[in-house]
């Protein structure tokens, strides 16, 4: 599948990328072992919400992943696990597997479709956007990477992205940081 349905799948699936729920299905073996089908989608709805304690500093940040925001959301995770159970459910797999276990076999009413993504879905812990970057009222750093109202201060990682990449983040903050460190480097020349 990679990281979006296309062709005849996507036509039925639509866009899949990034945040997770799973299909699982047990194979025939001894070992209790499985095949997992991750499945990654890209919320509408995002972005969700991350609430620090600087008043009260000894409370862990609130954070708010809202992956369900919107209603697209629910029908974009649902749509992408159909597909991975599509998949699981291929002859070509006839030989290995067991039986369907997450989210269970069988049809799925809407209410049991909800109740299972809700109670699935996780993150891949690549949070993004929580220092964004920008030159309006909400962001936090500034195209330079530093940090508005705070001199010396700059951020370079992954939660300066005004938005999440559609695919790993590593990269993208590899190139964030070299590009923060020769901005640093010319303001120093």
């Amino acid at each position: 599948m990679g990281e979006v349905a296309r062709g005849s799948a996507g036509a039925r699936y639509g866009r899949i990328v990034c945040i997770d729920t799973v299909c699982l299905v047990r194979l025939h073996s001894s070992s209790g072992r499985g095949l997992c089908h991750p499945v990654r989608c890209s919320p509408a709805a995002f972005p969700g919400r991350t609430e620090t304690g600087f008043v009260r500093p000894d409370r862990s940040p609130r954070i708010d992943p809202n992956y369900f925001g919107d209603e697209r959301d629910w029908h974009s995770f649902r749509l992408a696990t159909e597909l991975c159970r599509d998949i699981g459910a291929d002859r070509a797999y006839d030989e290995f597997r067991k039986e369907e276990v997450l989210p269970g076999g069988g049809k799925l009413t809407d209410a049991e479709w909800r109740q299972f993504l809700a109670k699935s879905v996780s993150t891949f812990f690549h949070p993004v956007s929580t220092c964004r970057m920008g030159v309006d009222e909400t962001a936090v750093v500034d195209p330079q990477l530093r940090v508005y109202g705070v001199e010396g201060l700059r951020v370079a990682d992954a939660s300066i992205m005004p938005s999440i990449t559609t695919t790993n983040t590593n990269a993208a903050s590899i190139l964030i940081g070299w590009k923060c460190a020769r901005m640093i480097l010319q303001d120093w020349r």
